[in-house]
């Protein structure tokens, strides 16, 4: 697949799944936190194909996410991109990987996420989530990696991209 559509792929899948939050489901307030699918997608894409996603995407993507779910304006696109700069570093260990240890990783990676953000916010003296909202918008991230996996495997046919270890160098 060519890198310019599979970034394009990568775009187009995520408005949707940045702005489905924002339907209009109830007229009561919010008892528990809707998973993070944008997390959830990037991580999942960046671990199969590393080589698609710039980290001019990940950010547009993460501050699009920011702006409309009103979270503070680049604190978790930063957390982000440190988290898929990580996965693409370690890329060379993840072409073999079991589904179960691709999972505890992301639980790994996301939790260390949710912790700087939490001493962050804790730093700057900024309101944070009601704890509910953040443990089961936790929970249900970490349920739904699965889920989005599947679909990048299955219904999207994206498979592990073909590490080079080494560049072919000509010899002139």
């Amino acid at each position: 697949m060519n890198n310019y559509l599979a970034s394009t792929m990568l775009f187009l899948i995520s408005l949707p799944l940045i702005l489905l939050p924002l339907a209009p489901i109830s007229l009561e307030p919010k008892t528990f936190g809707n998973p993070d699918l944008i997390t959830c997608l990037i991580c999942g894409w960046i671990v199969r194909r590393p080589t698609t996603t710039p980290t001019s995407l990940v950010i547009i993507i993460s501050l699009i996410a920011d702006i409309f779910w009103m979270k503070p304006l680049g604190l978790w696109t930063i957390l982000l991109l440190l988290s898929s700069e990580i996965i693409k570093s370690r890329r060379i260990y993840t072409k073999n990987i079991s589904f179960l240890y691709e999972i505890l990783a992301f639980c790994l990676l996301y939790s260390l996420m949710n912790f700087g953000l939490e001493i962050i916010l804790v730093i700057t003296f900024t309101e944070t989530f009601a704890t509910q909202l953040r443990f089961t918008e936790f929970l249900f991230t970490i349920l739904a990696y699965p889920l989005i996996i599947l679909f990048i495997k299955y219904i999207l046919q994206i498979k592990f991209e073909e590490f080079q270890a080494y560049e072919k160098v000509s010899a002139k």
